[in-house]
């Protein structure tokens, strides 16, 4: 190979080309975005509307329903779902995963602005959102202040949240809890009776005379004169001197039928950290941008608000996942450093050779570090996925340099000089090289084209293992061989050398021997070695059951959420204290820092009868886990009647939100639905395991009900949406215009004093505008009292019931396939199925994209190895130690009690390439011999005894770097730990497979000639 010549004869050359890249590569990790996940371009579009007064049953018909119908006909939508709330109205869309999300966002807005004049007229415009999943909070401020709410709301509002938006990478920064400033205008309804107006009337001239209007300009000579009409009030009490019009030329003043308040927007729910009240700021980043670098610019942009901000102000950041991701990263790069000293070690243990374990110390750094250049210009970030995929290329990086090193090591001992050991023991080993590359290389192809969630999430991992495996060949085939060449060493280690490896030369002196000799029984034995690995690998196939499955690695990071809900029935003062009840108890635990709580409507998607304590544990290692304070947590809730609590002691890094089993049970008779979601909700509670199952279906909200009728309305000339807008005009409000002060904006409300509507019966009397004139609402109405749903879910256009649950103690997979035989059990009426979501599904769905991406890395290797090989055959030898690799991949998992997720499958997916490695350098190795006349017998057991010492270089070497991977230690630990594990016990099970299963199938193979030579 004349290339090889360039690279060790030109040393200028060669470390003037790995300058660049290590120049290139610096300057690329310097300008990586930093994320928690890789960006995934979900298919899910989200249309939520908001419909202020309006119960879920309306909300349902009025709004969810024709949303719904109008989003059906978009081109490639696989699922819609919709759940109406008080007040609020959210349609999820979700699409095949070949759509192209940004043209059908562009279409659901459409279909939806075409029914929007459909829609309630009080409602406000529907919004249309893409779902990022980048897009959620990595980083919540607490602001507390002794001013009033709403004075202090416009502080955060002004002097916080505009100055942190305009910081760039960060989209926006959310406000959770406080009270916004408004004005009331509170109307007597005996007084509107008496006068014959309506709330309407009022609206419209408040809208006509508070408002300040640009009429022109004069032009005098030389000077043009702006004209403006200012009849904006300056103080909100002055709007009570707005003269109201009667009939003739008469007018009232609007203080005499009613009062101005400046007051605040109704109470709806709080938030409060530490047990003062406070507001809550949720930041969250656009897309792509390193959020480590954003949250310091939050961080400093703190320091220069809280100088401008009134005495008693404190600011204090309760959350920020950038802590976590810098860790992650940090902890990678400490795993690398430990791994490539590791590495250094064991090669200077076979080598003896200080200088030697140097090659390798230079060239695993130059790899990983141009290993950046891609990942920039390809736009990978570096998140959860990329990192590991670096961490795991460590062991690959090595594979290649220590195969050619060792060679060249080998000619050195055979007696050729530096120069001629370095090309000929390079070139020699060449096509085994390449052959491991493009083995690995075939294996990462299927995973970077896998489809659904999992492909995108993957893709990061996947190009970052590529983009590694090429550098490694890089500099294995350059950098390695020339600085092997200007390497001077004696014939013999140095005295040093021989003591310190002393012990394990006596060891590997005693291993070789060993292996010697099984290799000759194994192949004088071949049908009985072969049935002994056989059976070993169907023993194994018998722990597969008792792993579990999980989506993806549950993991403690020092943060837990308990959602909480009372009775329908709950005002928000009772629900304020039960959850400081709680509050108090959680706060007596062990390891608890700090306690974050949102209680009631601090979010549009809540009431008033729920609330959420976010618990922040401390950095001590001492502390108890999440998980077992979770199951404190829940044991203390059993003793609390009529409260429904829901714990997360973990961190996703990935999936679909919520609990990770979903039951949906889809019908149209709601009450027939209620009826077997309590049946699925009975079985659920019955699998070990299986924590805080609840259903989203609430039945029992009082309701006082208001039925007009319609022979009445005939007669007083009143339609239904009358009596509703009155109804709703009198104790919801209605914005009559706003007040402007000093750049603010704060909304007028009109609605009916508080005083008169402190009864049901009160509501009766409501005055309503008819035909006739004026008359109680008890003049055209009946009225009863009821009950009503807090929420409806609708899926796939059809009422639905999801029913979910926890998982605790055991795998998600294992407690949900014991579910799946208890539901067999149910019976379902003739139109009511079930489904499933969460991360049963998620399982379901992205492990078949995996185990096909498993089979196509199957298939590529197998033809990658026949091209090279020139041969079927051979290529079918290699494969036979690919399935028996499970011999040491399920008791490694079993032992360390690790289910089999999302990334121990990757780690399977992984060993395709790097199991059959050692299998090829042999067989390479065997072939040559034997085309030189040597008889396969002896060819085989040469190439084994030859190739011992590299392929347990490589293998020891691999599995000593991923060590610190699969203890898991430190942020990010869990995620990784899988991965190493089952490549760990891979290279275990396929080094010795190579060594003792490959001789026997070859000398099958050969068996007619196998004594024979020449």
């Amino acid at each position: 190979m004349k290339f090889l010549r360039v690279f060790i004869c030109r040393p200028v050359f060669t470390s003037v080309t790995v300058l660049m890249a290590i120049v290139l590569g610096v300057y690329s990790y310097l300008n990586l975005g930093i994320a928690l996940v890789p960006d995934v371009d979900i298919p899910v579009i989200s249309v939520t509307t908001t419909y202020l007064g309006a119960g879920p049953s309306e909300i349902e018909l009025l709004v969810s329903k024709p949303i719904e119908d109008a989003v059906s006909q978009v081109e490639g939508v696989k699922r819609i779902r919709s759940y109406s709330l008080e007040g609020i109205s959210f349609v999820v869309v979700e699409f095949e995963y070949d759509i192209n999300i940004s043209e059908a966002t562009m279409d659901v807005s459409n279909r939806v602005k075409a029914i929007s004049g459909t829609l309630p007229e009080d409602s406000k415009d529907p919004i249309t959102e893409k779902f990022d999943i980048n897009a959620f909070p990595f980083m919540t401020i607490a602001i507390s202040s002794n001013l009033p709410p709403e004075y202090a709301f416009d502080i955060v509002e002004d002097r916080i949240q505009r100055r942190l938006t305009q910081l760039q990478g960060l989209a926006r920064a959310e406000i959770i809890g406080g009270l916004k400033r408004e004005i009331h205008v509170y109307l007597d309804p005996v007084e509107l009776h008496q006068y014959q107006i309506s709330p309407d009337k009022i609206i419209q001239v408040l809208q006509r005379n508070n408002f300040n209007d640009p009429s022109g300009h004069i032009v005098q000579g030389r000077k043009e004169l702006s004209v403006r009409v200012l009849g904006e009030v300056e103080d909100p009490l002055e709007l009570e001197n707005i003269r109201i019009p009667l009939h003739g030329s008469t007018s009232i003043r609007l203080g005499d039928i009613g009062k101005v308040a400046d007051t605040t927007e109704e109470r709806r729910g709080y938030a409060r950290y530490e047990g003062k009240e406070a507001i809550l700021l949720d930041c969250i980043a656009t897309p792509g941008s390193n959020i480590v670098e954003v949250s310091d610019r939050i961080k400093e942009e703190l320091e220069d608000i809280k100088l401008l901000l009134p005495e008693g102000f404190e600011v204090t950041i309760t959350d920020d996942i950038s802590t976590f991701v810098r860790e992650s990263i940090r902890n990678v790069f400490r795993d690398m450093v430990v791994g490539i000293l590791l590495t250094g070690l064991v090669l200077f243990l076979f080598l003896q050779r200080i200088s030697l374990t140097f090659v390798v110390a230079v060239a695993m750094p130059t790899a990983i570090i141009s290993t950046f250049i891609p990942m920039f210009v390809s736009g990978i970030t570096m998140n959860m996925m990329s990192t590991l995929g670096i961490a795991i290329s460590v062991g690959i990086l090595v594979n290649n340099s220590i195969l050619v090193l060792e060679n060249i090591y080998r000619y050195r001992e055979m007696g050729e000089g530096p120069f001629e050991a370095s090309e000929k023991g390079t070139a020699d080993i060449a096509l085994s090289v390449f052959s491991t590359t493009a083995t690995n290389l075939g294996v990462f192809i299927p995973v970077v084209f896998m489809k659904g969630i999992a492909g995108q999430f993957l893709r990061d991992f996947a190009l970052t293992i590529v983009f590694a495996t090429f550098f490694s060949l890089w500099v294995a085939m350059t950098l390695t061989p020339m600085v092997a060449a200007r390497i001077r060493y004696g014939s013999k280690p140095s005295v040093f050398s021989q003591k310190a490896t002393a012990w394990w030369s006596w060891m590997y002196d005693k291993f070789d021997k060993a292996h010697d000799i099984l290799v000759r029984k194994a192949i004088d034995s071949r049908y009985l070695t072969l049935a002994l690995f056989l059976f070993a690998f169907i023993a194994s196939l018998f722990l597969l059951p008792m792993l579990g499955t999980e989506f993806i690695p549950r993991v403690d990071r020092g943060l837990m959420e308990i959602s909480m809900e009372l009775s329908s029935a709950s005002s928000l003062s009772y629900t304020e204290e039960v959850t400081e009840a709680v509050e108090k108890h959680v706060r007596s635990l062990p390891g608890v820092a700090a306690i974050e709580v949102a209680v009631g409507g601090s979010r549009a998607d809540v009431g008033v009868n729920q609330s959420r304590l976010r618990i922040i544990l401390s950095d001590d290692p001492r502390r108890p886990t999440s998980f077992a304070l979770a199951e404190q947590l829940r044991e203390y809730f059993k003793m609390i009647p009529d409260v429904n609590a829901s714990i997360t002691a973990s961190v996703s890094g990935g999936g679909s939100p919520g609990k990770p089993i979903q039951i949906l049970v889809s019908g149209e008779n709601i009450e027939e639905l209620n009826k077997i979601a309590s049946q699925v909700v009975a079985t659920m509670r019955s699998v070990r395991g299986v924590v805080d199952v609840d259903t989203n279906w609430r039945l029992g909200r009082p309701e006082f009900q208001v039925i007009p009728e319609p022979w009445r309305l005939g007669i007083l000339g009143v339609s239904v949406k009358d009596v509703a807008d009155t109804v709703r005009n009198y104790i919801t409000g209605k914005k009559a215009g706003v007040f402007r002060l000093e750049g603010r904006e704060y909304d007028i409300l009109t609605l009916l004093d508080p005083g008169h509507i402190s009864q049901m019966s009160d509501v009766e009397e409501f005055p309503v505008a008819t035909s006739a004139g004026f008359v109680p609402l008890s003049s055209m109405s009946e009225f009863t009292h009821g009950v009503g749903p807090t929420s409806i879910l609708r899926s796939d256009r059809t009422r639905a019931i999801t029913i979910e649950g926890d998982v605790n103690g055991r795998s998600v997979g294992s407690a949900f396939e014991e579910i799946q035989v208890k539901l067999k059990e149910v019976t379902l009426p003739r139109g009511y199925r079930f489904s499933y979501a969460g991360e049963v599904e998620d399982i379901k769905e992205n492990f078949y994209y995996l185990f096909v991406a498993f089979a196509m890395a199957i298939v590529l290797t197998f033809l990658m190895i026949a091209a090279i090989l020139e041969s079927y055959i051979y290529a079918f030898i290699i494969m036979v130690t690919l399935p028996l690799s499970a011999i040491g991949v399920l008791p490694f998992l079993y032992i360390t009690n690790t289910a089999i997720s999302l990334y121990g499958l990757l780690g399977v997916v992984m060993l395709v390439g790097l199991v059959v490695n050692n299998a090829i350098v042999i067989i390479d190795y065997a072939e040559k011999k034997r085309k030189e006349g040597v008889s396969p017998r002896e060819a085989i057991r040469e190439a084994c005894s030859v190739r011992l010492r590299p392929i347990v270089m490589a293998d020891l070497t691999s599995i000593i770097a991923m060590i610190p991977l699969a203890l898991g230690e430190g942020a990010g630990g869990p995620y990784r730990a899988p991965m190493a594990i089952v490549v760990i016990g891979g290279l275990l099970a396929g080094g010795t497979l190579a060594l003792f299963v490959v001789p026997p199938v070859y000398g099958i193979l050969h068996r007619r000639t196998w004594h024979d030579d020449g």
